[in-house]
């Protein structure tokens, strides 16, 4: 994670802002554009392709959303953890846009994801990617991913 990160206020739930790049990542359900998040995982996620709003608008629903948001309010990237707020939590649908991409964004996304205060005691993490793209911590177990017809 970045080393300037600060928690922040506004809104709703937990908000980590990125001083190099400005960027704030929240889990304020109201932050989350689901149609950006839909158009992402149906056009260009290999494990929701073709997923349908209704599932994506459920899936969001019943998990704890992180969004990316820019400095300059653009929807920037999301994950989500879906958790039994106890135990283990899975990590979901972790993307950031194009457009805001080299920035270390999903590696500060996930970060923020380990440090929130409703998750942080769960003792374990699972991220399933055909690549763990540098992430690593004590409390993260990644899994190759087989996605079946």
């Amino acid at each position: 994670m970045h080393e300037a990160a600060t928690s922040v206020g506004g809104g709703e739930g937990e908000h980590w802002r990125d001083e190099a790049t400005e960027y704030v990542v929240s889990t304020d359900p109201a932050k989350v554009d689901f149609e950006a998040v839909h158009a992402y995982l149906t056009n260009h996620s290999y494990w929701a392709k073709g997923i349908t709003m209704e599932v994506v608008r459920k899936s969001i629903s019943n998990s704890l959303p992180f969004s990316v948001i820019s400095a300059k309010g653009e929807f920037a990237g999301f994950a989500r953890l879906v958790t039994d707020y106890a135990c283990v939590a899975y990590i979901a649908d972790v993307y950031v846009d194009p457009a805001h991409r080299k920035k270390g964004l999903s590696k500060f996304l996930v970060a923020c994801m380990l440090k929130c205060e409703r998750v942080r005691h769960i003792r374990g993490y699972i991220l399933v990617t055909r690549s763990a793209h540098g992430y690593s911590s004590a409390h993260l177990t990644t899994h190759s991913l087989t996605i079946l017809p």
